[in-house]
């Protein structure tokens, strides 16, 4: 069964997708999955070195992305459960040393969530709450109540392997009823990678499912499912490369050293540009890439993505002071035009545009020159 769910998730496109969004959703979904495994183990057979190991892979799941507060809480949601029905639980202790580990980093996280939830109301999650009557609510509300106590609740299975697999689905599938509902209720915040583990432990279900159901038909019905997931993710090749380290050898062959390369600080929109609030990624949205790829010494600055004229008055100092400012700009060509300052004091001396990224090279002085363009 774990070789079949093994190859039902390594060919899953989504696997692929979380490749190639960031490392860490990687590092996240191996971490939750060998913390739930230990988790398994130590309902099973409690021990102290079994309780150890799960509290440090749950702490190294929750610093490597905070949606692992979601994982965190439909265990916690099982173990009342176990409580519930066993009278006892095995597994709390690990949870309790999963926290202790992460508490210097709660008010860190606390800060953090604070930011996205009432400053940035942009990219990941909807400036606008859904418009729903009540009675809509009132009835998603009470199906996510029900879907909740009856995994809790629920009679235990006549096996164990059966509650294996109730815990298997209540970890997969709480957390996306509980981000879904919240979508729904509140502002819309539903986001696919942020619940990646999630999608690894439906693998691990269907398996489960395939094998009680025969051995012939959980071979054949692996092949099946593996066979089509190869046969989409060339669908999925299309996607947006990263373009930093385009960027970093355009700018490697035509950047002076002494040059300034400006960043526009703010979160990324749904309307495809930097603005918001002043303090969202006060270094500039596009700093850290472009740092991993670009490692000369030119001077990095930032000005803000929601004041085209104090961004204005920043670069012309900077063009002032190093000759030459590369502009990394998330917006479209006129915004971004709008943070250039005028033809008596800068020229356009290159337009190139990776993706979403736009890169202006700008030189001091006299009159606008016809730019070179680079797609």
């Amino acid at each position: 069964m774990a070789l079949a769910a093994a190859l039902i998730w390594a060919f899953n496109p989504t696997a692929v997708l979380f490749a190639h969004w960031a490392r860490m959703y990687s590092m996240f979904i191996a971490l939750t999955l060998a913390h739930l495994l230990f988790l398994a183990k130590l309902r099973r057979n409690p021990s102290p070195q079994r309780t150890v190991i799960c509290g440090l892979l749950g702490a190294a799941m929750l610093y490597t992305h905070l949606g692992g507060v979601l994982i965190l809480g439909a265990e916690s949601a099982m173990i009342v459960r176990d409580f519930w029905l066993r009278g006892k639980s095995n597994a709390w202790p690990a949870i309790v040393l999963t926290l202790a580990l992460f508490s210097p980093f709660i008010p860190i996280a606390v800060t953090q969530s604070r930011s996205l939830l009432f400053d940035h109301w942009l990219d990941w999650i909807g400036a606008q709450r859904p418009q729903l009557s009540l009675e809509v609510k009132a009835t998603l509300v009470f199906g996510i109540v029900i879907a909740g106590l009856w995994f809790v609740f629920a009679t235990r299975s006549s096996d164990e392997r059966s509650e294996a697999l109730r815990w298997c689905m209540a970890l997969a599938l709480l957390p996306i009823i509980l981000m879904v509902g919240t979508s729904v209720l509140v502002r819309p915040m539903f986001q696919i990678r942020y619940l990646a583990p999630c999608w690894a432990l439906a693998a691990v279900a269907l398996a489960f499912i395939l094998d009680a159901m025969g051995t012939r038909f959980r071979r054949l019905g692996v092949l099946a499912i593996a066979g089509l997931f190869v046969a989409f993710i060339p669908l999925y090749q299309h996607a947006e490369n990263d373009p930093w380290r385009d960027i970093a050898q355009q700018m490697e062959t035509s950047a002076a050293p002494t040059e300034a390369v400006v960043f526009e600080a703010g979160f990324f929109g749904p309307d495809h540009t930097i603005g918001g609030p002043a303090g969202g990624f006060p270094d500039g949205y596009y700093r850290i890439p472009f740092d991993f790829y670009f490692h000369a010494a030119n001077p990095r600055t930032a000005v803000p993505g929601s004041d085209p004229k104090e961004a204005r008055e920043l670069i012309s100092d900077e063009l002032d002071k190093a000759g030459g400012v590369w502009l990394v700009s998330g917006k479209k060509l006129p915004e971004a035009m709008n943070e250039v300052p005028g033809s008596s004091q800068a020229r356009l001396a290159s337009v190139s545009t990776y993706g979403d990224v736009l890169l202006l090279h700008l030189k001091p002085a006299g009159a606008l020159e016809t730019a070179s363009i680079r797609n």
